[in-house]
């Protein structure tokens, strides 16, 4: 079977193009973001923190990272965005680490210990009620 001829496009490539519009209609293709003032939009930062687009929006919802909302004033809708800092910001501050002995926190050293109760007979409580009422 003789071998068909590369189709080309005035532009290139046309198997080149067909990749870059499937990876531009997929959210493949983001803006290379410097720290030079570019912005990331919700699918882009969800995937630059390595989560899902609604636990990024209950972040946001629940005040735990800082957004811009480039919408006009009145607007029923936010258009959501982030920088750089701020992602790296709500990373760092979420930052732990593994610690094999950790200090209890006050929260932790508060508790209460667990106190064993003895068991109280039915003889002790008349004894005591006797006492106590005179009978």
């Amino acid at each position: 079977m003789p071998r068909r001829p590369r189709q080309t496009h005035a532009l290139g490539d046309l198997a080149v193009l067909e990749r870059a519009l499937a990876a531009f209609v997929d959210g493949l293709i983001t803006v290379a973001n410097s720290g030079t003032g570019g912005l990331y939009d919700i699918p882009a930062a969800a995937r630059r923190l390595k989560c899902s687009r609604d636990h990024l929006l209950g972040l946001v919802h629940d005040g735990e990272i800082e957004y811009i909302d480039l919408a006009r004033r009145g607007s029923k809708h936010r258009e959501i965005r982030f920088t750089a800092a701020q992602l790296d910001a709500y990373a760092s501050k979420r930052t732990r680490r593994n610690v094999s002995n950790p200090i209890p926190t006050s929260a932790q050293a508060s508790r209460p210990s667990q106190k064993t109760v003895e068991p109280v007979s039915a003889a002790s409580f008349a004894e005591r009620f006797r006492a106590k009422h005179g009978a």
